[in-house]
């Protein structure tokens, strides 16, 4: 009952910013803009990230704690202050998250001792490395945020397959906050996918991959029996996109790493193909759905673990450069005509 009040709350709170946003004219992304990224033909908000944190704050404080949420909100305002003014640096972000992520670790006394291999990290290196991981992954989920549903459909996934470990578990809490935020993604998409009436919008994108990143670090510190690499396979998509994104931008002609551009593998995959938006995005969330589930078989075996994360980028540069020669052949042979 609790979780149809929490679909029902987003649900209710999206349709009011669409409509709010409109009528203001707040908040709009513009069809006109010169983003490289764009590919929305209206103008369109770009805060359905408030309805989703909005309708699962409540969870996050009851079920993981005022610290956890303290961070959350963080990271979400790094986001949403974006959103707004579109003006904040990506610098700024980075330095506004890696604040939340700090108090999440040091507050909270949540961090990462070992990945496995037979060691511990020092504290202080555990520390660090923890807020550089969760900085990481909570920006992932902004890199893909570029198709209708898109970002939002992973993250559902990511957290439905962090429900099913914590049921598997007996970990009531993060299971009870996983589905919260699942219900919550779930009524923001009933207007994102497929007609994209509303964006998730960085606040959303910066919020969903931060609590993604906690929850699993709060998974692996309380569960003695859960790698660390779990979680890597199950994130692995959004992580090897912001990897592959910057070596490739690098090797190009050394453009800003964090820049935006259209060259993504689901940009790609749409302009090769010649599929519309939701349907590239479809596909590129059902292609990774696997990755999402089988980790579930083997959430205790790191090797296993690693080894599918190794495969998955292995498919993923194959596809990429498979769909890149289409998309290079098909762009000359328009240019001839």
């Amino acid at each position: 009952m609790y979780l149809l009040f929490v679909l029902l709350i987003s649900i209710c709170c999206t349709y009011f910013l669409i409509h709010y946003s409109h009528k203001k004219s707040i908040f709009i992304d513009s069809h006109e803009s010169d983003k490289p990224q764009r590919f929305h033909d209206e103008p369109t908000p770009r805060v359905g990230g408030v309805a989703i944190f909005i309708a699962s704050i409540f969870s996050i404080l009851s079920g993981l704690g005022v610290v956890a949420a303290i961070a959350g909100l963080i990271a979400f305002v790094s986001g949403i202050l974006e959103d707004l003014t579109g003006r904040l640096s990506q610098r700024r972000r980075l330095i506004i998250q890696s604040i939340g992520a700090l108090i999440f670790v040091l507050v909270g006394g949540y961090y990462l001792k070992t990945i496995g291999m037979g060691f511990e990290f020092p504290y202080m290196v555990a520390v660090v490395f923890t807020v550089f991981a969760v900085v990481g992954v909570t920006n992932s989920i902004n890199i893909i945020d570029g198709l209708n549903g898109l970002a939002g459909g992973v993250s559902l996934f990511a957290f439905l397959s962090f429900a099913t470990l914590s049921y598997m578990l007996k970990d009531t809490e993060v299971l009870f906050v996983c589905l919260s935020l699942a219900a919550a993604i779930l009524g923001f998409l009933v207007f994102n996918f497929p007609k994209g009436k509303i964006f998730l919008g960085d606040g959303g994108a910066y919020f969903l991959g931060f609590m993604l990143a906690i929850i699993a670090v709060m998974l692996v510190a309380r569960q003695g029996k859960v790698s660390a690499w779990f979680f890597l396979a199950v994130l692995i998509y959004p992580i090897w996109e912001v990897v592959f994104s910057i070596i490739r931008r690098r090797m190009a002609d050394g453009k800003k790493a964090m820049g935006a551009d259209k060259m993504h593998l689901h940009h790609v995959l749409m302009r090769s193909l010649k599929i519309s938006n939701p349907k590239a995005a479809l596909v590129t969330v059902l292609s990774f759905l696997p990755f999402q589930v089988l980790p579930l078989l083997f959430y205790n075996k790191g090797i296993v673990l690693l080894g599918l994360a190794l495969l998955f980028i292995a498919l993923y540069q194959l596809a990429y450069f498979y769909l890149t020669k289409i998309f290079i052949f098909s762009k000359k042979h328009n240019n001839k005509e």
